[in-house]
């Protein structure tokens, strides 16, 4: 089984806000989090597209729409496979929009990742209802954001009550590929050190998510060759060095918050991170083709 919560095993000093229940933490945008994947005996972290997206901002990177998928190649998308990732990158890039302020770019995205939804048999998660509530709140940022972290959340729950822990995989498989796209064509002209280490910080993300995908081979045609290309991408992440260090989180009651302590650090060196976007590059312009 695969469930998404939120949470940061790898930035340290993160804070996790609980839901209005009392029930499981919900990612809020305003603060600097992860996705945790929980697959059969594996549980890894992903940082969510929007987290990515804020890092990139704060590097004084300007707005590149050149870096993004076109929403209007939607409709290229046959397989459910070709979908199911561009659903994951769609996302990322919908976060991409929103935090640059580009509201009718994020609104063609929008409406692009419901296509794929609807395709995929998701029409539910994201109903009309939800549609028009994210196009009346199209200004409001801070609405729209929390909306977009809950694309992975939902399309998770939605598909693993119905069986299709793999659709899941392959659309946080598509938002995390795009998200290391971005940081990499980012670092091409602002070497900041942060996204360097972001990109490092992969390293086992990697290696799980291969673990995961692989349960899925039988089932899906077009995996085995995708598996393939991720598993020369490892190759590359084999040599850099991240050193965990497990700090036990701290629980507020009062404020229902959680602050995850455990930090990393990462060695990458120059040469490691130009193989890793040229390799993300292969991969990434082979689902969006």
């Amino acid at each position: 089984m695969i469930a998404l919560i939120s949470g940061c095993d790898s930035c340290g000093n993160k804070k996790i806000t609980d839901g209005e229940n009392g029930g499981d933490a919900i990612l809020d945008p305003d603060k600097d989090q992860t996705l945790l994947l929980q697959g059969e005996k594996v549980m890894f972290s992903v940082p969510s597209p929007v987290q990515t997206t804020m890092l990139i901002k704060q590097t004084g990177a300007s707005y590149n729409e050149n870096i993004l998928n076109n929403p209007k190649s939607v409709s290229k998308y046959g397989s459910n496979f070709q979908k199911s990732l561009n659903l994951g990158a769609y996302g990322a890039d919908l976060g991409y929009a929103i935090i640059y302020d580009q509201s009718q770019e994020a609104l063609l995205y929008l409406n692009s990742i419901k296509k794929l939804a609807d395709d995929l048999g998701m029409s539910g998660v994201f109903d009309l209802k939800g549609v028009k509530k994210l196009e009346q709140n199209i200004e409001f940022k801070d609405s729209l954001l929390r909306m977009n972290a809950d694309l992975y959340r939902d399309c998770n729950g939605y598909l693993k009550t119905n069986h299709q822990e793999d659709i899941g995989l392959l659309i946080l498989a598509g938002g995390w590929l795009e998200g290391i796209y971005f940081s990499s064509e980012v670092l091409k002209d602002s070497p900041v050190q942060e996204l360097r280490n972001r990109i490092g910080e992969q390293k086992n993300t990697l290696k799980n998510l291969i673990k995961s995908l692989s349960q899925y081979q039988q089932k899906i045609p077009e995996l085995p060759a995708f598996i393939g290309q991720l598993k020369e991408l490892a190759a590359i992440f084999e040599d850099i060095k991240v050193v965990y260090t497990f700090k036990p989180s701290t629980h507020d009651a009062a404020n229902k918050t959680t602050t995850v302590n455990s930090v990393s650090k990462v060695v990458i060196t120059e040469e490691q991170v130009q193989a890793i976007t040229k390799k993300v590059n292969q991969i990434r312009n082979q689902i969006v083709a």
